[in-house]
This record gives structure tokens, sequence and C-alpha cells, in this order.
């Protein structure tokens, strides 16, 4: 893809129902989505949503979206929370980061009522093994929180249920 084609790239993290994030009408190629590393879990959700409607998403990298943000391809950001206040959402890690590239590169970002909830922690082996396979040292702990919590300063719109 050319960068013309990516400059209205929308980046969706989280548990979403579809009918509630936005018309998906030529979308088809401009939808990433973040790999949500350690579980997957919403990487593997939303792919299996998307490609029920006939968009194939791309996956990226958690980390790529910087280098998304830094060419000025994103367009806007959806993420999901599974609780919220008067002082912010909580949404799923990686939420914050993308909250902060968002607001600096003056971005909009909507958060949307999850799908689905997730623990707050993941035990400490999930970050050291992939798919099964350990990736971890002897005698390394891992700390592994699922969530994070973003202020309502970053965030663009919070959409209720």
């Amino acid at each position: 893809m050319s960068n013309d084609e990516l400059s209205t790239l929308i980046i969706l993290h989280g548990f979403f129902r579809l009918e509630t994030i936005f018309s998906l009408e030529d979308k088809t190629e401009k939808i990433f989505i973040l790999e949500s590393r350690p579980r997957l879990e919403s990487a593997q959700y939303m792919i299996d949503e998307l490609t029920r409607v006939n968009i194939t998403p791309t996956l990226i990298a958690d980390n790529m979206v910087g280098f998304l943000f830094f060419r000025n391809l994103v367009k806007e950001v959806h993420v999901t929370y599974q609780d919220q206040n008067s002082d912010g959402i909580l949404t799923l890690i990686g939420g914050l980061i993308l909250a902060v590239m968002a607001q600096k590169h003056k971005v909009p970002i909507y958060a949307h009522p999850a799908e689905r909830k997730i623990e707050l922690m993941d035990d400490e082996k999930s970050i050291l093994s992939f798919n099964n396979e350990s990736v971890g040292y002897q005698n390394v702990q891992g700390y592994v929180p699922l969530v994070e919590w973003v202020p309502n300063k970053y965030i663009t719109k919070v959409y209720s249920l």
C-alpha cells in the first residue's frame, strides 16, 4: 500500500461490537488492529468479527503504532473500555500509549464499551512464553498487567452503552 492509501487508516484496539464503532463502508483495507500481547485475545476476536463482514484487517505488532503516527498515517483511533468514571477509562494494555500518541499527533481517539471484559492481571508465565513455547529465562519473573487507566484528557469522546 502506498502512503496515499494509508492516509486514512483506523486503529482498533479492544473487543468491539462492530455495529457500535462506525460505518464500515470503504474501510476494508484501512483497518489496523494491534496484536495485543501476551494473550492475543482481542486480535483474534477482532479478526474473526471483521472477516465475518468481509473486511480483512491488517494485524500489527503493538509497537508498530509509533511508526504509523510518526508517518502521519493514522486518521483515528478506537479503543474499548471495561470501566469508566469521571476521571477516565479502564482499557486494554496499550490504550494509554495510543491515547498519548493520538493527542500528540492531533488524531481523535474514541472509547467504546467493551464487548468482553478481561482480568486485570495475567499469570507471569504468559509473558515468558509465546504460543506455548518458553521464551523466558530461568529465575526471571514476569509482570503482566492486562489493562490500564487512560485519563479523560486524552479521549476525544467516550461512548456509553
